[in-house]
């Protein structure tokens, strides 16, 4: 027999939007069940490997009381916990790792860990049911209104069947609208259709955006622990894309907005003591451990989270396209990252003569992983539901 739960709202997913659903209601006073697939919440800030990608105004104009809050939690977390220096320890707005991309560069295990904090006390109260590993499976609709979602455990393979007034898709692929048979849309819609002055002439539903397999590396000096050369290697470092200025295991790559070529370093300066880098260089962009921020006592070495241009995934699609196919780009993704890895501790030039940085070490315990790697890769593109009002360019 299948467990059945009811709730005010039901939230299939708990990335960063997932979780603001849940609490929000929570905290008016609605009952919740909120599933996610993984065991953390937080989707791209979390699993995904991904700090937050904000603008320099996020400090001073007005946000959301509970992202502020989220944002407070995890600055605390690294005021209570870790062996800080005086400066950075008064710091109001203190970033952990000094990245360039955020003003909160910081451990994704970390965010992990207060999000779950942040609904504790609701789910001892009830407030909130979370089903951990937990993904739908079956989307029971009545016309238009969807009545019922199915769920099934990940680790027990028991199902339950989900029903309230609300339901909130916040999977990071809108897996609830194909599921549900609701009309969506995936790629890139035609110019015609919205009168998008970007916008392709022709619909193409395979015109999807990169995937990012990320991942984390500490600078450490007499590291031996090398990724072996993956079965893609030779692909990925000879191939040269129509729209990029060679391989993509190299220092050069596309500027985002004009399209030049632009050659971006993994670091800066010409010693070999430390990274020592400069704002700008990879090195810095996702920073998430600095060393400028702890004492001394701290035994271990400054990490960044390598979502880098060199990682993009295009080759295939995720959406649209068979489970084999998928799990195909899948693999293709996670072994680009893996050799650029490779590439980086072997063979790339040097910012202070020479090739090859083997003082880089994988450190997937950042995601409580044991391969190195984010546990989910990171997704920029969802399926779209067809919506009643939809926001144009």
């Amino acid at each position: 027999m299948k467990n059945r739960l009811e709730a005010d709202l039901v939230v299939i997913g708990g990335g960063l939007g997932g979780v603001a659903a849940a609490l929000t209601a929570a905290r008016l006073g609605c009952r919740v069940v909120l599933t996610e697939a993984d065991t953390w919440l937080g989707g791209q800030m979390t699993v995904q490997g991904v700090p937050p990608d904000e603008t320099p105004w996020i400090e001073d104009l007005p946000t959301s009381a509970s992202y502020a809050e989220l944002r407070s939690l995890i600055r605390d977390h690294y005021r209570q916990f870790y062996p800080l220096t005086p400066r950075a320890h008064s710091d109001v707005e203190l970033n952990p790792g000094g990245g360039d991309v955020s003003q909160l560069c910081h451990e994704p295990r970390v965010s992990a860990l207060v999000l779950e904090q942040m609904i504790s006390p609701l789910v001892a109260s009830g407030r909130i049911v979370w089903l951990r590993e937990h993904e739908p499976v079956e989307v029971v609709r009545s016309e238009d209104r969807v009545e019922q979602i199915t769920v099934c455990g990940l680790v027990t393979g028991e199902e339950t069947d989900l029903r309230a007034p609300i339901f909130v898709d916040a999977t990071e692929l809108g897996d609830v609208l194909e599921l549900g048979s609701i009309e969506h849309v995936i790629g890139a819609e035609s110019q015609e259709e919205y009168g998008e002055l970007h916008a392709p002439k022709k619909a193409d539903p395979n015109d999807q955006q990169a995937i990012t397999w990320c991942c984390a590396v500490e600078w450490r000096k007499g590291n031996a622990d090398l990724v072996d050369r993956p079965p893609l290697y030779e692909r990925f470092s000879t191939a040269v894309p129509e729209f990029w200025p060679g391989p993509q295991l190299s220092w050069q790559d596309v500027e985002p907005v004009s399209l030049s070529t632009r050659t971006r370093p993994m670091l800066a300066g010409n010693s070999s003591d430390t990274p020592p880098g400069s704002p700008g260089d990879l090195w810095h962009y996702r920073r998430i451990v600095s060393r400028s921020n702890l004492s001394p006592e701290f035994p271990g070495g400054e990490i960044t989270l390598v979502n880098w241009p060199q990682i993009d995934y295009w080759d295939k699609p995720l959406l649209g396209v068979s489970q084999k196919s998928r799990r195909q780009a899948e693999d293709e993704s996670r072994q680009l990252t893996l050799s650029l890895v490779h590439w980086l501790q072997t063979v790339a030039p040097r910012h202070d003569g020479g090739y090859g940085y083997p003082e880089l070490r994988l450190r997937g315990d950042v995601f409580g992983t044991k391969d190195g790697l984010a546990r989910q890769p990171y997704y920029r593109e969802s399926r779209r539901i067809r919506a009643l009002d939809t926001v144009t360019e």
